[in-house]
């Protein structure tokens, strides 16, 4: 339909369609801080104005100059400000990294047009944003109510997953929304992708990257170390610091374990053989893991094993729990006592003041 035949279906004076927000926008968006928001094919407003009355700033952009005017006018009732903007969408190209999040909700374009509005609205995500695309699915058709007829128009979440380039994709899946039908109730059939960009340049400039990973070649975002995480770390530190000066070994806080910047872990400290300062450890005597949710510390063992870690200590504070593993023939394996220094499972754990 071309921007005149949209004016004419929006000419009425009531709202074409509900003054509620779209059920998956209200879903999706409800963990989110309040920033920047687009609404790309706004129409009548309702997902706009319902942003706005939860602090979101928020631009809302359609083609149809009847639709804006009945928008703002809900926006006025409501009480929120919202910008306006009428423009042909496969011509507005929006600030790239500007918008914490973008919603595109059933617009539907030939799948050209499409890829090309995607592309727009993908580069405009900020770091750390959210891009939440919602529409009728391909399988609507056939199995599903209402809904545009024309299938040169309906996607699939896979189709819209592979257009968004950038983002990592949270999830793209078909939903059921239920409709009212002359039958009764029924469900139409919907895509949904939800995809989000890495803070990775946030996390930089605020320092939370420092545990962060990469292995062979893929950014793994450690988690940052909880309160109990840290009284633990400096603990630590604190008992093995006799021992490992006895043994003859260093002591270190977390390091980089590897031999390049495209694969390496970082455990959370570690013995080492020489007290040379590095960049880069090939290898250590011993690294020691303290669990956090979410983690991936058990999951290195076999990068350790590759680089002859001769022992990984990992202690798991929300068990209470301490474990030994030596490296034996190519693999970890359990032990009460440690080789390296003269220090057991034991003793260790009943040393820990626990959160």
């Amino acid at each position: 339909m071309d921007r005149e035949q949209w004016n004419s279906r929006y000419a009425g004076s009531e709202l074409l369609w509900s003054a509620h927000p779209n059920r998956f926008l209200a879903a999706e968006v409800a963990e989110l801080a309040p920033g920047r928001a687009l609404d790309l094919a706004c129409g009548e407003g309702r997902n706009a104005v319902w942003l706005g009355e939860r602090g979101w700033e928020v631009t809302g952009v359609d083609f149809s100059d009847v639709a804006l005017a009945k928008a703002a006018k809900l926006a006025d009732e409501r009480g929120v400000r919202i910008k306006w903007i009428q423009a042909d969408l496969l011509q507005f190209v929006p600030e790239p990294g500007s918008f914490d999040l973008i919603v595109v909700l059933y617009l539907h374009l030939v799948g050209a047009d499409r890829r090309k509005v995607l592309a727009g609205v993908a580069a405009a995500v900020a770091g750390g944003g959210v891009l939440l695309v919602v529409g009728h699915d391909s399988s609507n058709l056939l199995d599903g109510y209402g809904g545009p007829k024309d299938p040169a128009i309906l996607f699939t979440p896979d189709e819209v997953a592979g257009e968004l380039s950038g983002l990592r994709i949270e999830r793209a899946e078909r939903v059921r929304r239920p409709v009212d039908s002359p039958q009764g109730e029924t469900y139409a059939i919907d895509a949904l992708v939800r995809a989000e960009r890495s803070d990775l340049e946030r996390r930089r400039r605020s320092g939370a990257d420092r545990f962060d990973e990469v292995w062979e070649g893929v950014y793994h975002v450690v988690p940052g170390p909880s309160g109990a995480h840290a009284r633990i770390d400096a603990q630590l530190l604190a008992l093995l610091h006799g021992p490992a000066t006895d043994a003859g070994l260093y002591l270190m806080s977390e390091s980089n374990l590897g031999e390049s910047e495209h694969d390496f872990r970082v455990p959370d400290g570690g013995l080492h053989r020489s007290g040379a300062d590095s960049m880069w450890y090939a290898t250590a005597a011993m690294v020691i893991e303290i669990v956090s949710p979410g983690d991936e510390s058990w999951n290195k063992l076999p990068f350790y094993a590759k680089h002859d870690v001769d022992e990984v200590l990992i202690v798991e504070p929300a068990e209470r729990t301490v474990a030994w593993l030596v490296l034996r023939k190519g693999e970890y394996r359990p032990v009460e006592r440690s080789a390296l220094i003269a220090l057991a499972c034991g003793a260790l754990a009943e040393q820990i003041d626990w959160p």
